[in-house]
């Protein structure tokens, strides 16, 4: 179904709505301090990564990626 919608919006509004556009200001939610500290880290192939560090220094480490690869 997902891939019909896609294929659809292709042919609709042509291969311009799978390119990239960099964003030049992050929104509001990314700077939320009540979620913990806040940071980017971009590995050596130039993705830029958003993350927030919360809780105690050597307590077990929980890690969520999503959006990843898009």
């Amino acid at each position: 179904m997902v891939l019909c919608r896609l294929l659809w919006s292709i042919i609709r509004e042509g291969t311009h709505i799978l390119k990239c556009t960099p964003i030049e200001q992050a929104p509001a939610c990314l700077e939320d301090k009540s979620l913990g500290v806040h940071n980017y880290v971009t590995t050596k192939s130039k993705v830029k990564f958003h993350y927030v560090a919360n809780g105690e220094v050597g307590k077990p480490l929980m890690l969520c990626l999503h959006g990843f690869p898009e």
